[in-house]
């Protein structure tokens, strides 16, 4: 009986102990478990991601956060590639950003006309956009009064031959034949060609005075063309146009010779810079829109007439509170950034925008020089924030 005393003592006592050990072993109500690379997974105890099986980790509950603030740890901030920097002051380059295309430079442009009249009977290149050499064959023309000036400068080389070389000037008419051949389009060489021949050429090859692209060709074989009518049309592309349309309130913010950038959405990573060389007196009377140029390299032949591009024209610098354009959100709502309230919190201030230049947006409210905002991740957090709290941070919030 004694002993059933003693032993009933002993037990609450333990029975007490194992209760105090079981209290201890109940979770933090203020931690819970999540996954740095899935933190949509939240679980009340440890172990691991359900969608990546990684171990999950401790996160405390932030009972301070305000409305539109949001919490990481320092896994997921790293994971996010989230930097922050402070706001300020830059100065700018402003730009007109000007629609346009590439045309061919008028100035590299040769035209190719007969200088006599005949009938043209082969054309050796017959598409537009075929590439001649300068020297190349181009058409082969029949004509009387090439017939007759060749028969000319026959006579007259034979003539020279027989006459005495005491008499005056033996050559004289040699060389007005071989003048007239030329006025006609023929080159030396192929002058002196034709004095070595016992007669006349049914017809007289004409060669390519340029190199280049046909742009145009308005004969075809076997069209009998009168004196200065054009054959062909060859663009040298060594060098292209760049014409842009800037309406008329812009124009005058435009000088020429300021260097421009001309960049082309087939090509993202071709970036030409050339000086202003140009611009239209005269509006478009369809459009009432005025035109500027600039004249830019084709090195590599990359560059295609109709090629459309942008321009951006300088038109002076400001001084400002200015982002990287990356760090500005914008949706219907307006425009936001992100800035860093301490370790792993962000929240999210409603912004105004002013110019953008250079990679950078300028800032006229909302934020002041020093805040630190987030310039990298700003996406992220957004996405972010909407997936915990369901709904836009920028929701109900005024400029």
């Amino acid at each position: 009986m004694k002993a059933a005393r003693i032993i009933v003592p002993v037990l609450i006592v333990l029975l007490g102990f194992s209760c105090g050990s079981k209290k201890t072993e109940v979770a933090d109500d203020g931690v819970y478990y999540t996954c740095s690379m899935h933190p949509q997974v939240m679980e009340q105890q440890p172990g691991d991601c359900p969608i990546c099986k990684m171990p999950l980790i401790a996160v405390r509950e932030n009972t301070t956060q305000q409305a539109g603030e949001l919490q990481l740890n320092e896994r997921q901030v790293q994971l996010g590639n989230i930097r922050v920097d402070s706001a300020r002051v830059r100065s700018l380059t402003q730009e007109l950003l000007l629609p346009g295309r590439l045309v061919v430079n008028q100035q590299a442009l040769t035209t190719v006309s007969t200088r006599v009249m005949g009938r043209i009977e082969k054309l050796h290149f017959k598409n537009i956009g075929d590439r001649v050499q300068q020297g190349d064959p181009l058409y082969a023309l029949y004509s009387e009064e090439l017939n007759i000036a060749v028969s000319e400068l026959l006579f007259a080389r034979d003539l020279a031959a027989k006459t005495a070389s005491g008499a005056a000037d033996p050559d004289r008419l040699e060389r007005i034949a071989r003048n007239k051949l030329l006025a006609y389009g023929l080159t030396e060489a192929q002058v002196n060609a034709l004095a070595t021949l016992e007669r006349p050429p049914y017809t007289i090859e004409f060669t390519s005075p340029a190199t280049g692209v046909i742009t145009d060709l308005p004969i075809r074989e076997g069209e009998t063309l009168m004196q200065g009518a054009v054959v062909m049309k060859i663009a040298a592309l060594s060098s292209l146009w760049a014409e842009a349309q800037v309406y008329p309130m812009d124009r005058a913010r435009i000088a020429l010779g300021a260097e421009g950038r001309v960049t082309l959405p087939g090509l993202p990573d071709t970036v030409i810079t050339a000086p202003l060389t140009f611009a239209n007196p005269e509006l478009d009377p369809s459009s009432t829109i005025g035109l500027v140029r600039l004249d830019i390299p084709n090195t590599g032949g990359i560059l295609q007439p109709g090629m459309q591009v942008y321009v951006h024209v300088p038109i002076g610098e400001v001084t400002t509170l200015a982002l990287p354009t990356d760090a500005v959100l914008r949706d219907g709502e307006g425009s936001s950034v992100w800035i860093a309230t301490g370790p792993g919190r962000f929240k999210v201030v409603m912004v105004t925008t002013g110019a953008e230049a250079g990679g950078f947006t300028a800032i006229t409210s909302g934020i002041k020089a020093g805040d630190q905002v987030v310039i990298s991740g700003a996406y992220l957090l957004n996405s972010e924030f909407k997936f915990r709290q369901g709904s836009d941070p920028m929701a109900g919030m005024e400029m």
